[in-house]
């Protein structure tokens, strides 16, 4: 399977991946080839036009000689709601016949899984009620940026088989933190099992086609793990069928799937937790980045002032950095224009922003073509979407989000001063 086997992506918008300008999609697929994927079947809902045209100009293109895949095929679904609707469509399709990885289009990861899918493989030709196995990584009891805030998964686990036997979630709106044990695990499945909230789930799972058959025929299932994987190991009595996990304690894996994701994952590409998917190593054909003192990585072709007091970050070509300027833990695109005595700190800057001189950003993310006048002040928390433009001396509050669209999406009216 490591050679023909097919994926299925959930993709989004191609969002860049908060270090480079590269969209998160692209490590997705880069993570796909480096285990040996040969067919890609990407599911899109929104913005299926923007990923078709990303797609035809890049190294993933049919055209392109760089392409690793013998099949990459855009599936578009404008009616899918969930990843159920997409992945009972996939079913519908039948474009798959043989086992398959499932991931999402925002997943980031090194994780070889050659060892995962031996184990897989002879499970399920020992037993074909055997039908998936899902891949975690070990979080350890310390705390981990890439553990996220919001939901904290728990899977019971048969400690010698690694069957998982029952999976909840917590989240901090609970009163309290606790799970209610099923009593057929003790007194049917297993005596010695594991309780796993540390584990770092990127929902990356090694499938059977039975999967998508389960996903049919539960019409109401919208979420891989909430859902699909709660409700089959709650009535494995009735469908009789098993899923396992595989952790691995090497290896790095997480989505994108909130902004503290990305933001978290974006700090681990600065920190080299993804080797080799790094910048400097220049995984796609069209990139320059060298590696530099002070944990600096420029990308040829960018113009940076000498005295400017520039660290652990990333600066992406045609970008020009004025003099004196502070740029710290922060990712800056390409085409980027940025004057003297800016400040930017643990911030994401994207392609084609400009900045003018002596304004301050911390902790933000500034999305394509924005542009702040002298004297700003973008404090902490704060998301700035393509094309908002802040004038002189504004100072905006904590966590702003500005953005040029209204909550349905249309263009926002420009208010008409009244006169007075």
């Amino acid at each position: 399977m490591s050679q023909k086997a097919k994926s299925s992506s959930k993709a989004k918008k191609p969002v860049k991946s908060g270090a480079e300008t590269r969209p998160l999609l692209d490590y997705t697929l880069e993570f796909l080839a480096m285990n040996g994927v040969a067919e890609v079947f990407i599911y899109c809902g929104a913005h299926a036009d923007q990923v078709e045209e990303y797609f035809g100009r890049s190294r993933w293109s049919t055209a392109s000689h760089s392409n690793p895949f013998s099949l990459i095929q855009i599936v578009r679904v404008s009616d899918a709601r969930s990843s159920g609707d997409m992945l009972r469509d996939l079913d519908k399709r039948s474009l798959v016949e043989g086992d398959f990885i499932l991931v999402h289009g925002d997943t980031v990861s090194n994780m070889m899984l050659d060892e995962a899918l031996a184990a897989h493989r002879a499970r399920r030709e020992a037993d074909a009620a055997n039908i998936m196995t899902t891949v975690l990584r070990s979080g350890g009891d310390s705390s981990h940026r890439t553990k996220t805030n919001a939901v904290t998964p728990v899977f019971v686990v048969d400690s010698h088989s690694r069957r998982i036997l029952q999976y909840e979630e917590t989240t901090p709106l609970q009163s309290g933190r606790y799970l209610a044990l099923d009593p057929a695990i003790v007194d049917e499945l297993s005596a010695d099992f594991e309780v796993r909230s540390d584990l770092i789930d990127a929902q990356i799972d090694i499938c059977t086609p039975e999967v998508l058959a389960l996903w049919s025929e539960s019409f109401d299932y919208e979420l891989p793990r909430a859902h699909f994987l709660h409700g089959v190991l709650k009535d494995w009595e009735l469908n009789g069928k098993m899923v396992y996990a595989d952790v691995l304690d090497d290896g790095y894996a997480a989505r994108a799937s909130d902004l503290q994701m990305y933001d978290a994952i974006g700090r681990d590409i600065l920190g080299r937790w993804t080797c080799p998917l790094i910048p400097e190593n220049n995984v796609a054909p069209a990139e320059r980045y060298r590696w530099r003192a002070d944990g600096l990585v420029v990308e040829s072709g960018a113009g940076l002032a000498p005295d400017g007091r520039l660290s652990n970050s990333i600066i992406g070509r045609d970008t020009t950095i004025g003099p004196d300027c502070t740029v710290s833990n922060s990712v800056i695109g390409r085409g980027c224009r940025i004057g003297a005595g800016v400040v930017v700190e643990d911030s994401f800057i994207w392609d084609d922003v400009t900045i003018e001189d002596e304004t301050r950003i911390k902790h933000s993310i500034l999305a394509d073509s924005v542009v702040l006048g002298r004297n700003c002040v973008v404090p902490a928390g704060s998301l700035l979407s393509t094309r908002v433009r802040v004038g002189h001396g504004v100072a905006l509050n904590r966590t702003a989000v500005l953005s040029t669209l209204s909550p349905s999406g249309e263009p926002r009216r420009r208010r008409r001063r009244r006169r007075r």
